[in-house]
């Protein structure tokens, strides 16, 4: 015990803060004999030389008793001429000892804010590791800047080229109304020029999303142009491609602006038999995969069952629909529900599979029962697998659904386009086509966006 005792105590005082105490009282000693000589033999006396402060004021109390207010009064003035004097002689001092030194640079910052997500990151980053946010861009060079403004006017120079092919280059055939493809051609060339000037300003403002989204779809346009114009000089002009059986741009949009009611019922029929079987086939996919990929059982009784049926076409279902089905409508929502459900099905059981045990096992420790397994672990990992498999099925369904109208419905545009075929009214066809083509294109990019919306935790991440 007194060993020990011993020990701790020569610890204290080999402390570094103990020693620097010692050191700091012994200078301070030495100083203040230093400071008391300067006042007294130096500062007092020059002062009493140049008089000083000497205030007379006295106050006379009963009992003999005094109030020397001047006596406080000097005191006071004293003290402020000598801290005066003092603080004159310490700012010399430290001015002298400050004239051999550099004068130290502020460091360097070696980090910044992000804007978007206030975090804090390298200073050189150009897009946040958090956020993923683009927060500056470097200099592009001149042959850089050249090169964008020819990819930007490159869509209005192509839709010139296309108009003037139109225009100059003498017809091969018979052309009704000339004037409405040129119309067509001057409208697409008006809104690229506007979104173009609205671009440039809002980029001028610091919005440059918008610039970038035109500047990355202007090639598109430009191509889109130059195969219009090709697909003319093949029909019209030339008639490589023979006419009617293959109509020119002109003559199939004369043929919507014709029959462009018929048209919008077919369409507003072919959405409706699309997003019912899409939305039945969609549900018991999901059901069924899900089922499949978390619980065993489930998928003894029906992984048989989506080997059988899903490898099947879907036109191989129409001769037993046609006996089988007490309704047409309803037959063709079965085609369609049957394509979209084997996509959904497989992508779900696939995504469901590839869930971690770890995660269920971190989960059920925390006490989650078998319904939060699969709401809360399991249906948030399988997420991009399963709206993959959405849009793998809206695909399909866009395929079936040309299928599904040849069973006898009365509307829609997969029934148009053999109602006027069987007429010999191709162009009328081709109007469908387009009309086809442009509706599940605008369907497809709203699925996207709804995909790129619930995976935007994803952003950043993706190769």
């Amino acid at each position: 015990m007194i060993k020990k005792f011993f020990e701790e105590f020569k610890q204290f005082i080999s402390k570094g803060n103990v020693l620097d105490m010692a050191v700091g009282v012994i200078i301070g000693g030495a100083f203040s004999t230093i400071v008391t000589s300067l006042t007294d033999n130096i500062i007092k006396p020059l002062i009493n030389l140049i008089g000083g402060a000497n205030v007379k004021g006295i106050i006379h109390l009963p009992k003999d008793q005094v109030i020397d207010y001047g006596s406080f009064l000097s005191a006071v003035i004293n003290f402020l001429i000598m801290a005066f004097v003092i603080f004159c002689i310490v700012k010399a001092v430290n001015k002298a000892m400050a004239l051999g030194k550099k004068e130290e640079k502020p460091a360097a910052p070696t980090t910044k804010i992000c804007p978007y997500c206030k975090s804090e990151i390298n200073i050189e980053a150009t897009r946040c590791p958090h956020c993923t946010s683009v927060l500056e861009e470097k200099e592009k060079t001149p042959a850089q800047k050249t090169a964008e403004a020819i990819i930007m006017i490159l869509p209005l120079l192509c839709g010139c080229i296309a108009m003037a092919e139109y225009v100059i280059l003498p017809n091969n055939s018979r052309n009704s109304k000339p004037w409405s493809y040129v119309w067509v051609l001057g409208a697409a060339m008006c809104i690229y020029l506007v979104c173009f000037i609205v671009s440039l300003i809002r980029r001028a403002r610091g919005e440059k999303q918008f610039y970038e989204r035109l500047r990355y779809k202007a090639p598109r346009y430009a191509a889109l142009f130059i195969f219009l114009a090709v697909y003319d000089y093949l029909t019209l002009k030339t008639g490589t491609l023979t006419q009617p059986f293959v109509p020119c741009m002109n003559y199939i949009i004369n043929a919507f602006l014709v029959d462009y009611k018929m048209l919008a019922d077919c369409t507003l029929n072919t959405l409706k038999l699309l997003f019912i079987g899409y939305s039945i086939g969609v549900t018991l996919g999901l059901i069924t995969g899900i089922a499949c990929g978390y619980s065993k059982k489930a998928r003894y009784w029906l992984d048989p069952i989506i080997k059988f049926l899903g490898p099947i076409p879907t036109s191989t279902w129409i001769p037993i629909i046609m006996v089988v089905a007490t309704s047409l409508f309803g037959g063709a929502v079965f085609i369609i529900a049957l394509g979209s459900w084997f996509a959904v099905t497989v992508a779900s059981l696939t995504g469901i599979s590839n869930v971690g045990k770890e995660y269920f096992e971190a989960a059920r420790t925390l006490g989650a029962t078998n319904r939060q397994l699969v709401l809360h672990v399991a249906i948030p990992h399988a997420m991009p697998s399963i709206l993959q498999g959405c849009t793998q099925a809206m695909s399909s369904s866009c395929v079936a659904i040309m299928i599904a109208e040849m069973l006898g419905v009365k509307s829609g545009l997969g029934w148009y386009m053999t109602w006027q075929t069987g007429w010999a009214s191709y162009d009328k066809s081709f109007a469908a086509l387009f009309v086809i083509c442009f509706i599940f294109t605008l369907v497809t990019n709203g699925l996207e966006r709804i995909k790129r919306y619930l995976l935007r935790w994803q952003n950043g991440a993706e190769k």
